[in-house]
């Protein structure tokens, strides 16, 4: 971004300081400087007026000159395109010496004598402008001939360049860069009287907006007619030394308005666009595409995207006399999200817009006017969109701002230094209520509004002071997570498993076969690390069973593994799971089983579930997929909550992986319970066991007598479960199940009696509700 000190002096008073003060300042407030660069016209360079201009008699490409220096005519031959009579000019006399140390003499050209040299800009050490001379007019003040050059301090400025971060689009503009150094200097910014003009047309009389859908932007519209507005030297020349291009005069005083206030100004020739026969009115519309891409449209025209481009079907040029002048505002973020993402073609107001641009368009366009409103016809009023945008609202605590700073500051200039850089402040006991401007959209926490205080304090006033360490809670969610992993992980391995770790990614099809969930069936992975792994996985078994296969191979005769990692549900929102898969022998052969070989049941991976899951249950369910046997699978049950599944693999699958009989569990992993273990009271007297035996039908399940028991347990039975399910040709149709009640009390060691009481209670409750006769 490049500034001038003189340009600056007209947002905020400069006078008393001095270019290298400012440049320090900047530095200090986070605004960091490139270069200083003091730009100075020699002595002897004075203001003139061509008063003829006639063709050199000898030469085709020079010309002879009268120019006016006051109190004196000089005749001076030029060689410049550009001169003409009546111009203001630079005129370097007899004697003054310019750059590269050459001086201005008496000279003879193809016979005429000349008695001085009209200057182009960089002639006399400026900013190139053009490849002619400069041509003068009253912007850089009032017109004195014969006065030095040098004595206009709106040509004889101070360039300062400066190195913006990308999250500072605030200071894109002379105005931001001014407000900044307000608070810095405790200086306030100058404020402009509201041009007040009678008898003005009204813009709805050839202009009307429709907003239809609108999310992230605001526009407002002015519209004037070009009249006698011409070329200003003061606006071009600085434009040049902005490194902008400069064209004509309308163009120029847009370009110009957004460079000063930060308000993105766009320029339309108003003859372009459709205009309704019956009220010769042009129709404006503010519509979202299928995208959500905010557009202005004129009919079915696209007139612009707002904040990205606009079409050049509509572009100002010289011969433009009717201009319709769009200020704009879009969400940063929105913005830059949506160019990316649909590869939007942008011009060079899309940087600004995209890095956070000044949000009071009526402030950048009220700018222009004045520099138009002379010189043109505006019409009053402006065609808007109602402006809905929510503005970031922070707290911040004064304890925490001092703590963090590490030294106290005072309420009021806290209060004050935020202001003045545009923010409102409400102050409510000890808390700051900061409401952010929209042009601060990198200000998001109370870390931003702390950092914005101290940089205007200064780091430097800040007393130095030794580090204190000291250790705080290192236990957060994240730790909580890596524990409780890790805890499961010692379960696991305790258990004689083996960690299994594999790609997120799984294989379409696959899940496809088994009748397994997809993500987005539509969606698949672009550059696929193979073809096997082209969507993101659902489940953990896939992988499991690709593990348990190849060491199925490898000779591995019990295969125990696990795997804790992140699936995808449909809607794309990870979830963590766990695992495992018990596959092949229960026990290997050896001195303890006699060398003899089972394979694994489904008892065993229950056993091993109930180990690592306390308080479940398993209930019979019928799979959703064809991936397990429809006879061996239960869902898991806690908290009336189901966390998991569990199952025998189903025998085609497991054919397919060359594998023996194998039992797959996956688990939610989040509902895993990890806490700290708290101690419960417990019984000092002896426990008791008894076993009762009940004839049940064949289909009758054992959640069935469960549930009856739970809600009808004596209170001396602490825990109850089945050991037996016995069938004989004397049952007939029927089958016997016995269970296990484990008595106890924590009063007094329990009589025979007492024991008695508690089953026959027992016996009558089975007998009353579910019609159970012992055995």
């Amino acid at each position: 971004m490049i500034v001038t000190k003189e340009w600056l002096n007209e947002w905020i008073d400069l006078s008393d300081i001095s270019s290298e003060e400012i440049c320090e300042k900047l530095n200090s407030i986070g605004l960091e400087v490139e270069s200083l660069t003091k730009q100075r016209v020699p002595d002897n360079v004075v203001l003139g007026k061509v008063i003829e201009c006639e063709k050199h008699p000898n030469a085709d490409k020079l010309n002879v000159t009268k120019v006016d220096i006051g109190g004196e005519v000089l005749q001076i031959v030029c060689g410049a395109k550009n001169v003409a009579k009546g111009q203001y000019v630079a005129v370097a006399k007899i004697g003054a010496t310019l750059g590269n140390n050459f001086q201005i003499k008496e000279a003879k050209l193809r016979g005429v004598e000349s008695y001085g040299m009209i200057c182009s800009s960089s002639e006399i050490g400026l900013v190139k402008t053009n490849d002619g001379i400069m041509v003068l007019d009253e912007s850089i003040g009032e017109l004195e001939l014969g006065k030095p050059i040098n004595q206009y301090p709106l040509i004889n400025d101070d360039i300062i360049e400066i190195e913006l971060t990308a999250n500072r689009g605030d200071c894109l503009s002379i105005y931001g860069v001014a407000r900044d150094l307000s608070a810095a200097f405790k200086k306030e910014l100058k404020n402009k009287d509201e041009l007040i003009q009678e008898d003005r047309r009204g813009i709805g009389r050839v202009l009307e907006l429709d907003t239809l859908k609108k999310k992230y932007s605001a526009l407002k519209y002015m519209f004037f007619e070009k009249a006698d507005l011409k070329s200003n030297f003061l606006i071009d020349y600085r434009l040049y030394m902005c490194q902008e291009e400069v064209t004509h005069p309308v163009a120029n005083v847009i370009k110009y308005s957004t460079i000063n206030t930060g308000v993105i100004l766009r320029g339309y020739d108003f003859d372009k666009f459709n205009h309704d026969n019956e009220y010769s009115k042009v129709k404006l519309t503010l519509n979202s595409d299928e995208n959500g891409i905010e557009k202005v449209y004129d009919g079915e025209d696209v007139v612009s995207i707002i904040g990205i481009n606009q079409n050049p079907k509509y572009n100002i040029d010289e011969n433009s006399q009717n201009i319709l002048v769009e200020a704009s505002f879009v969400k940063p973020e929105e913005i830059s999200l949506k160019q990316y993402k649909y590869k939007l073609d942008s011009d060079e107001l899309f940087y600004r817009s995209s890095r956070g641009s000044e949000s009071d368009l009526k402030f950048g366009l009220q700018e222009l006017e004045y520099i138009i409103d002379e010189k043109s016809r505006v019409y009053s009023g402006f065609e808007e969109t109602i402006d809905e945008f929510e503005k970031e609202i922070i707290q911040i605590h004064k304890e925490f701002l001092d703590s963090f700073i590490g030294q106290e500051i005072s309420d009021e200039f806290i209060i004050t230094t935020l202001i003045s850089l545009g923010f409102e402040v409400e102050f409510r006991g000890e808390f700051f209520i900061v409401t952010v401007p929209l042009y601060r959209s990198d200000i998001k926490h109370p870390q931003d509004l702390v950092e914005e205080i101290l940089r205007i304090y200064g780091i430097d006033n800040i007393t130095p002071k030794p580090l204190c360490f000291f250790e705080r809670e290192t236990i957060n969610p994240t730790y909580d997570k890596i524990r409780k992993r890790r805890f499961y992980r010692d379960k696991f391995t305790g258990l004689g498993y083996y960690e299994s770790i594999s790609y997120i990614f799984d294989n379409k099809a696959e899940l496809k076969e088994y009748g397994l969930d997809l993500v987005f069936p539509d969606m698949d992975i672009k550059n696929p690390i193979t073809n096997e792994l082209n969507t993101l996985r659902t489940t953990l078994c896939l992988n499991l069973l690709r593990s348990a296969s190849k060491n199925a191979k490898n000779g591995k005769k019990q295969i125990k593994l696990f795997e804790i990692g992140k699936v995808f549900g449909k809607d794309l929102k990870e979830i963590e799971k766990v695992g495992f898969i018990f596959s092949g022998e229960n026990l290997l052969e050896g001195l303890l089983n006699n060398n003899s070989i089972k394979e694994c049941s489904f008892a065993d991976i229950v056993k091993d579930l109930f180990y690592l899951v306390d308080k479940c249950e398993i209930k019979s369910a019928n799979p959703s997929n064809t991936l397990f046997n429809p006879y061996e699978y239960g869902e898991i049950i806690r908290d009336n909550k189901v966390i998991g599944y569990i199952g025998r693999v189903h025998l085609e699958v497991e054919k397919k992986y060359g594998l023996k009989s194998s039992y797959l569990c996956e688990l939610d992993f989040d509902h895993l319970r990890y806490s700290t273990i708290e101690a419960k009271e417990y019984s000092i007297y002896q426990s008791s066991q008894k076993d009762l035996a009940f004839v049940v039908n064949q289909d009758m399940k054992f959640e069935e007598i469960d549930k009856v028991l739970k809600e009808n347990m004596p209170s001396n039975i602490i825990s109850y479960y089945p050991i037996d399910i016995y069938k004989d040709e004397t049952l007939g149709d029927k089958k016997s199940i016995t269970i296990r009640f484990i008595l106890q009390d924590f009063t007094k060691t329990l009589s025979d009696n007492d024991i008695k009481e508690s089953l026959q209670q027992i016996i009558d409750t089975l007998k009353e509700k579910l019609n159970l006769e012992m055995r």
